[in-house]
This record gives C-alpha cells, sequence and structure tokens, in this order.
C-alpha cells in the first residue's frame, strides 16, 4: 500500500516539473515543443500511472499475466492506461493553456514564484476536470 502524503507530494513534484519544462519549452520552442510535451508528458503518465496502480495487491493480478505488460492481465493495460492518459491530458493541458496565457500576457514576470505556484494550481484544477469527465461518463453508462 503506498502512503497518501508521497502519492500527494509526488503529484505536486510532477505538476512542479512539467511547469518548469513548460515555461523552457515556451521559451525556446514555442507552442510545437510545448505540444510535444503535453503529449509525452501525457503518454508516460498513463503508463506510469497504471504501474502505480497495478502495483498495489489484489489490482491488476487476477486472470493471468503477459511477458508484454510487466505483470498482470492485458486487459488492464488497455483498460488503465487510456484512463490515466486522458487525466493527463486534462492535467497537462491546462497547465499549457495557463503558461502560455502567462507567457503572453506577464513574459516579463518570470516563472518564480507566482507563475509556478498557479501553474501547478492549474494542473490540479485540469487534474480535477478530468477525474469529473470520467467520473461523469461512467455515470452516464459509457464505456469507460
Amino acid at each position: 500500500m503506498h502512503e497518501p502524503f508521497f502519492t500527494l507530494a509526488g503529484f505536486f513534484a510532477i505538476c512542479g516539473i512539467y511547469v518548469a519544462g513548460a515555461w523552457g519549452a515556451n521559451r525556446r520552442t514555442g507552442w510545437l515543443g510545448k505540444l510535444a510535451l503535453w503529449l509525452g508528458c501525457s503518454l508516460v503518465y498513463g503508463y506510469v500511472a497504471y504501474r502505480w496502480t497495478c502495483s498495489q495487491a489484489l489490482t491488476c493480478d487476477v486472470g493471468g499475466s503477459s511477458p508484454y505488460f510487466m505483470t498482470g492481465n492485458p486487459r488492464y493495460f488497455l483498460m488503465y492506461v487510456p484512463l490515466f492518459a486522458f487525466i493527463g491530458l486534462t492535467t497537462f493541458g491546462s497547465t499549457s493553456l495557463f503558461i502560455g496565457y502567462r507567457f503572453r500576457t506577464q513574459k516579463a514576470a518570470g516563472l518564480w514564484p507566482r507563475t509556478f505556484g498557479l501553474g501547478i494550481l492549474a494542473a490540479v484544477a485540469g487534474w480535477v476536470l478530468g477525474m469529473g469527465i470520467i467520473g461523469a461518463a461512467r455515470l452516464l453508462g459509457a464505456a469507460v
């Protein structure tokens, strides 16, 4: 079982690293670099969150195993990775939009401290949005 404090601290660390990376990508490469960072981080987040979830006891270890998906049933890989990648898309997308807005309107302000803190809050808001959309889809009976 994972400690909730370390899970929360890890989430905020990931958000902070992404804010700094998005600011740097926006400065160096513009929207194309930020787009690549957004999509790449969302896919990596989807896979890492799947591995994190399935590392807990009795989560994904029922129904066989496959050498191609490390441990567990490939069904869980196909079920969890797209869900977590969608959450990554909303989380990192909201942060990217905020960083783009902030960079365009207050470029001289720099990254630290206000932009950094507000960027993390934008990531948390994007995560809540993604979880809300998935929850609403499940309530409405979609195959999520």
